[in-house]
């Protein structure tokens, strides 16, 4: 093909992927509320945007709660032109996705010799799958992405056709920009280099020295200021979130997680390690590493593998760059062996997997908002926090975001003294907090054991009843999971009979993920139960 007609071929191809992959936002409600861990960095970046600084809670010492530092400044920074956050941060994630579905197009064409129709099927697989999910969550995970994506594609370019200070240096930019969006990309960028250097038959000189000179001078200098300014070497849910399991079983859950992100672009880099076996292993490093790197953190929060979604864009060009050098002779020889009827039947085949594994990427990608309890809540709370009263609460999203309290995160992902001390009673004494919310069994039903989120639960409930809090309703669909309390100080319950009103008016839904799923009121009766209206 000549190169002005491919040119043409990838641009009419690439418009289609575009297309494709904004008809996919179809299988998501970008009118639900943002996730929970999404709307903590949001209400970061509305504190940045109103120039209050990096604070969980304006006029406080800063906390490294959002950890996405460079999504955050974005945010925020689209904040300050006029856009509401949670519009920003999706604006941002559809931008990035968009961005990261052409640059695996281009970058399977570009960097190796995969036919056109097979970058096509890479980039709309990559188009339908959970990026999707992420935008109507508002996470930064496709921002992220992206920035890996170019990163490793750079990489691959390096080592393909060779160093020159100008890629070396691109290169080392992103590495930081990688740093800079998520802590997690500094080990994700430090390990792709590594395996550029260590993959390379001759020295990268100048992959090193620029390597050196920006991630290593302009990161470590960032790195120090973070520390000075926090307080904490690590991001505050870093002390929080470690993993409890034992090291094996905590690296088969990362890696089972690569299931949800789905299992074909795997195959062809596994193909790859015969043919390719140096340079396979030079892009596999950084990959493996960084999947088994998140084997020391808990597993929980990791809302449909976005943890590590980032190698997802880095396996799609890295596969057919390593395998498809072998593989397009094989596959010419092939194709050119079969007959006019075996070709169509061929076609017809390869279409309908390919229709078959879109269908269920863009099952996959279905967002499920959080329960509608909770924004109901937050906006009746709204209302008062003129009132300048204290939240305390272990769900610390769309609570303290839409509310606009001050708040106690008391599983301490924004909180230094929690994460490091832990709460009690004297800590939440310091507040005196208006309303206490925690999720979890509900607490006449709970038992004691040594799980840090029951062990929370029941340190706020025996606070609650140890310092005249009324119990205003615990509302689940069962009352031996996600019941979500809702305790009241007792001055305030009878100073605002009209707060109470309200917040019982909400048709409240609990659950977890399952919104919709009717809710009963367990404290219904309860001694603990707050005055009923007069």
């Amino acid at each position: 093909m000549a190169p002005g007609s491919a040119a043409r071929t990838d641009a009419a191809i690439l418009v289609g992927l575009l297309a494709w992959t904004a008809f996919s936002l179809r299988a998501v409600d970008l009118s639900a509320p943002p996730y929970e861990d999404a709307a903590m960095l949001l209400r970061y970046s509305e504190h940045v945007a109103d120039g209050l600084g990096i604070v969980w809670n304006p006029g406080e010492h800063p906390v490294d709660g959002a950890t996405d530092f460079l999504f955050m400044l974005m945010v925020a920074a689209l904040k300050r032109a006029g856009a509401e956050a949670v519009a920003a941060a999706r604006l941002l994630g559809l931008t990035a996705h968009l961005a990261a579905v052409a640059a695996v197009y281009l970058g399977i064409r570009r960097l190796s010799p995969a036919p056109a129709w097979f970058a096509a099927w890479a980039a709309a697989w990559l188009g339908a799958g959970t990026g999707v999910a992420y935008i109507a969550a508002g996470f930064g995970t496709p921002v992220f992405a992206l920035s890996a994506c170019l990163m490793a594609a750079l990489a691959i370019r390096i080592d393909r056709v060779g160093e020159t200070w100008r890629r070396a240096a691109v290169f080392a930019v992103l590495a930081l920009a990688t740093g800079l969006i998520r802590p997690d990309g500094a080990a994700l960028a430090g390990m792709s280099w590594l395996g550029l250097v260590l993959g390379s038959r001759e020295p990268r000189r100048k992959t090193i020295l620029a390597f050196l000179a920006v991630f290593g001078l302009a990161g470590g200098a960032y790195f120090l200021w973070r520390w000075s300014l926090f307080g904490y070497p690590l991001p505050n849910p870093a002390y929080v979130k470690a993993s409890r399991l034992p090291l094996i079983q905590a690296i088969g859950v990362s890696t089972s997680r690569l299931r949800e992100l789905g299992l074909a672009p795997w195959l062809l880099f596994a193909y790859s390690i015969w043919p390719a076996p140096r340079r396979t292993l030079s892009y596999a490093l950084p990959v493996c590493a960084y999947i088994a790197m998140w084997c020391l953190m808990a597993d929980d929060t990791n809302y449909k593998a976005r943890f590590q979604y980032a190698v997802l864009p880095m396996i799609l060009i890295a596969g057919p760059a390593a395998g498809w050098p072998s593989l397009r002779p094989l596959w010419d020889r092939a194709w050119a062996a079969l007959t006019s009827a075996q070709r169509t039947a061929a076609i017809a085949v390869a279409l309908a997997w390919a229709a078959i594994s879109l269908q269920q990427q863009q099952f996959a990608a279905s967002y499920e908002p959080a329960s509608p309890g909770i924004p109901a809540a937050a906006a009746v709370l709204r209302d008062y926090r003129g009132q300048n009263w204290t939240l305390g609460t272990t769900e610390a999203g769309l609570l303290p975001l839409i509310s606009g309290w001050r708040s106690i995160d008391t599983w301490g992902l924004n909180d230094s003294h929690i994460a490091h001390r832990g709460l009690d009673a004297a800590y939440l004494d310091r507040s005196r907090p208006a309303i206490l919310m925690f999720n979890g069994v509900y607490a006449p039903l709970a038992a004691e054991d040594d799980h840090a989120w029951n062990r929370m639960n029941a340190t706020l409930r025996s606070y609650a009843e140890a310092r005249d809090y009324c119990l205003l309703f615990a509302y689940g669909e069962s009352p031996h999971r996600h019941v979500h309390h809702y305790y009241i100080r007792g001055d305030i319950a009878a100073g605002y009979p009209d707060l109470l009103a309200r917040l019982r008016s909400i048709p409240y839904r609990a659950g977890y993920m399952i919104a919709g799923v009717p809710s009963v009121d367990f404290a219904d009766g309860s001694p603990r139960a707050c005055p009923a209206a007069p």
